[in-house]
């Protein structure tokens, strides 16, 4: 959907056509798609719902079922990065209609298909070094390569990825928790702080586990 907007703004400037011409629709979508994504990983789930649904509402006034499908895809990824599971059932039926390769390619992604499934080529750019390093399975390479994804949200989907295939370790857990810090996503920092102490005590390391508990504590409140 950005390249979308940054194409039309593209024409506009050289081509002279009137900004304001361009199709409403394109706007209003993305505009309700970014306090989506910004509203779900701080914790504001009714209001987030509410934007997804109009962005949903204003894409379907074009017809364009391609951006449709990234609609539900975006929701999927943000599911993703939140650590919360997800159906894909609206997309499924989107795409039983059009399928279009760079989306279904995703999906796979996101569901953490059989890697057989997933093309390194048709990911979103910023995930192909990741997935890429994935595949090769060295760990201080794939731990580099999310490190390097510029995007936080972008950064913390892949980290979401690899907690879904059980592929995470002390490093990508404190990288997720200092990036969610970061930008105060707090539904986002407290599932992976939750997640880092399971995993401090997977490993036995408890007073690690009850220091980020307290912080947890101090958190909810």
């Amino acid at each position: 959907m950005k390249r979308y907007l940054r194409l039309l703004l593209v024409c506009a400037l050289l081509f002279g056509c009137n900004a304001e011409s361009l199709p409403a629709w394109t706007y209003a979508s993305y505009s309700h798609l970014e306090r989506f994504k910004q509203l779900a990983m701080t914790g504001e789930d009714t209001s987030a719902f509410a934007h997804f649904q109009k962005a949903i509402s204003e894409i379907k006034k074009s017809g364009d079922l391609s951006a449709l499908q990234k609609a539900y895809l975006t929701k999927y990824a943000v599911h993703l990065a939140l650590l919360e599971p997800f159906a894909g059932d609206e997309y499924l039926q989107v795409e039983a209609v059009e399928p279009i390769a760079e989306n279904r390619n995703f999906f796979a992604f996101l569901r953490a298909s059989p890697r057989a499934q997933v093309s390194v080529e048709l990911l979103p750019r910023q995930y192909r070094e990741f997935f890429a390093a994935c595949l090769s399975g060295e760990a201080a390479r794939r731990n580099s390569a999310v490190a390097k994804i510029e995007d936080p949200l972008s950064r913390l989907i892949a980290i979401g990825w690899l907690v879904s295939q059980d592929r995470h370790d002390e490093e990508i857990l404190l990288l997720a928790e200092d990036t969610a810090s970061r930008q105060g996503w707090k539904k986002a920092l407290l599932a992976y702080l939750d997640r880092l102490t399971a995993h401090y005590l997977a490993k036995g390391e408890t007073k690690k586990a009850e220091a980020v508990e307290g912080r947890i504590r101090l958190m909810a409140n």
